[in-house]
């Protein structure tokens, strides 16, 4: 037992204790080897201030030999007692050493924490650091602070110690026996996809466990680092690290020194995947370890001292890259809105159901085969047999390609056999559409319910057209399309004729509105006109006009009763719009009091993306009697 009288001042006066410290333990090694001993212990600062300071608290020098064989040390120390008063030991007590690998100043070291008596961290020593060759074993000094936390009763304290060393026999080594990447095997990329592995490496942990905290790669190339998004770091498949952008360096910086990741022995898989945009045509990228310092790696058991990586089990891991990855690739984008409202005409033909943009980069690609799976719910029609569609075709930049077919509800449809058919030229934009007509196989509409189609991940269905290379396009969802009726109305338009008189030229006797609804518009390529009355019966009117506002849609000279007057028009108007057409006649001197004339209109057209017939009713405008 040793026994030293140290003195200490607290904030209110000075005040000398007894420390009683005591070795924990006797440790037996053969003499070459050294015996765990301390052999003396030197006061540096015996009086401290109760601040919770270690500037201003005890500090010591232990004189410690280690045995050649357990060059690490742990210290732990019990509360600091002065037989009423309690100084907690956990928390308020460092050591280290100049001569320590890992905790050489009190700003790296081991701290201890804890219950009272809990070893503290661990300090590593090398055989080089002896201080006094000619003595058995490693000889150490080790520097021990304590602080004497605020509000402190001033009194004398004492504690006991122990220490103990550990072996150190082979140290963990960590290797990446590759130093090229493994995958992927092509170096091409798809846009606008997911889980795209950039770089890849095998690291192989042996002599005991590591743990990693964390990795740092750097991006080179000409991708933009906005190219990226939502990095993953994987070690064997599992998820370990998430960083959600590059930083202002181009680096992709991967922290672990939360939840440090145990690396077990064995071969391990480290795999960093990303989520690329569809922004970077002919564009390519790197990601590479730039050195050693860019991986953090520690033994498990002897932790604070980063491990050195090497490769090849040679020299230290620098510069590990992956190979050169470029966009040269098929891109598929789902269009946000391929139809106005997700709307489809009820009994429409050739109505486009679903529609995707693929785009290739660096080279065109040919497309093979692509395979569809439809959806349908709620489907509305008078026919017996439902949730089918006829004559279903694909299209490329509006032109058909292979068969139609009729598919029924979850039941996959593919137009296979396409190739020269169907190319994506490079860089270029081409549509892909599912047309289809909204009625039974059997020809009848529906009127109402939901189609969907989404367009099915397949495999080795695209080639490059130049280099060869097959490719496979991906699972893209198609829009939730509704069935819903044209909605296109024609109606009489209220108005106040004035008062008919004879001679008289350009006099109204009708007006009519022609709206659409808001799921299409509509092209009235016709309105029909008929008049009927006394007035028209004695042929004392003629110069039937239809006017759209001050527009001049026709003119017939002579009219004959009964007898339709069909007016050419086409006119376009789009969805939730209207139009309102005015009917004018001349009004001759041969009219007599107490004739009468009235006039009816419908129309003839077709929705304007549906392509669905619309002939509205017979719509009747006003009776008028000369006075």
């Amino acid at each position: 037992m040793y026994k030293y009288i140290y003195k200490v001042k607290n904030l209110l006066r000075s005040l000398t204790f007894i420390s009683v410290l005591c070795l924990a333990f006797i440790i037996t090694v053969k003499a070459a080897d050294g015996v765990l001993s301390v052999n003396r212990i030197s006061v540096v600062k015996g009086s401290a201030i109760a601040n919770s300071s270690y500037v201003d608290g005890w500090q010591w020098k232990f004189d410690i030999t280690l045995p050649s064989s357990e060059p690490t040390l742990r210290m732990r120390f019990s509360d600091w007692f002065n037989g009423t008063s309690t100084i907690a030991s956990g928390d308020n007590m460092r050591y280290y050493s100049q001569y320590s690998i890992n905790a050489s100043t009190s700003l790296s070291a081991a701290s201890i924490s804890g219950a009272s008596s809990t070893y503290g961290d661990i300090l590593i020593f090398a055989t080089s650091s002896d201080l006094d060759l000619s003595t058995d074993g490693i000889q150490v000094e080790v520097t021990v602070e304590a602080k004497v936390p605020l509000g402190s009763s001033g009194s004398n304290y004492h504690s006991t110690y122990g220490l103990k060393s550990l072996p150190v026999n082979v140290e963990t080594l960590v290797d990446f026996p590759s130093g090229r990447t493994d995958s992927p095997a092509s170096y091409s990329l798809s846009g606008g996809s997911g889980n795209n592995v950039i770089w890849h490496k095998n690291i192989n942990i042996s002599n005991g466990s590591a743990k990693i905290f964390g990795m740092t790669l750097k991006k080179t190339g000409s991708a933009n680092d906005t190219t990226f998004s939502n990095f993953i770091l994987k070690i064997d498949g599992t998820p370990v690290a998430n960083v959600v952008a590059l930083n202002a360096s181009h680096d992709v910086v991967f922290d672990l020194s939360a939840s440090p990741y145990l690396l077990t022995p064995g071969l391990k898989s480290l795999d960093v995947v990303t989520t690329l945009d569809t922004a970077s045509v002919g564009r390519n990228f790197r990601f590479s370890l730039q050195n050693a310092s860019g991986i953090s790696v520690e033994d498990a058991l002897v932790p604070g001292v980063p491990l050195t990586v090497t490769s090849n089990l040679g020299g230290i891991a620098n510069n590990l890259s992956s190979g050169n990855i470029s966009f040269n690739s098929l891109i598929l984008i789902s269009a946000t809105n391929n139809k106005l409202n997700n709307s489809v005409i009820s009994g429409g033909s050739g109505v486009v159901i679903a529609s995707y943009t693929m785009r290739a980069y660096n080279e065109s690609a040919v497309i093979n085969n692509l395979t569809f799976s439809p959806a349908m719910s709620s489907m509305v029609t008078t026919d017996s047999t439902t949730n089918n569609l006829s004559n279903v075709g694909l299209y490329v930049n509006g032109n058909r390609v292979g068969t139609s077919q009729t598919i029924i509800s979850g039941n996959n449809f593919t137009f296979s056999g396409l190739s020269a058919d169907f190319i994506v030229g490079s860089e270029a934009s081409t549509t892909v559409e599912i047309r289809a007509d909204i009625k039974t196989i059997n020809g009848i509409p529906y009127s109402s319910g939901n189609i969907k189609v989404d367009m099915v991940s397949a495999i080795d269905n695209a080639s490059g057209a130049a280099s060869g290379g097959i490719r496979s396009t991906a699972y893209l969802a198609g829009q939730t399309m509704a069935v819903a009726e044209h909605g296109v109305q024609l109606i009489a338009a209220s108005f106040s004729p004035t008062v008919m008189s004879t001679n008289t030229t350009g006099y109204k006797i009708g007006s009519y509105t022609i709206s659409a609804g808001n799921a299409d518009g509509v092209t009235v390529s016709t309105a029909y006109v008929t008049l009927s009355g006394s007035m028209i019966n004695n042929g004392n009117i003629n110069s039937l006009t239809l006017k759209n506002g001050n527009s001049v849609l026709g003119v017939y000279g002579s009219v004959l009763a009964g007898i339709s007057s069909i007016f050419p028009m086409g006119l376009s108007i789009a969805t939730s719009s209207s139009i309102t057409l005015d009917l004018y006649v001349d009004v001759l001197g041969s009219a007599i009091s107490g004739e009468s004339l009235s006039s009816n209109m419908y129309i003839f057209g077709q929705t304007s993306s549906s392509l669905v017939t619309v002939t509205s009713p017979i719509v009747n405008g006003p009776n008028i009697t000369l006075p």
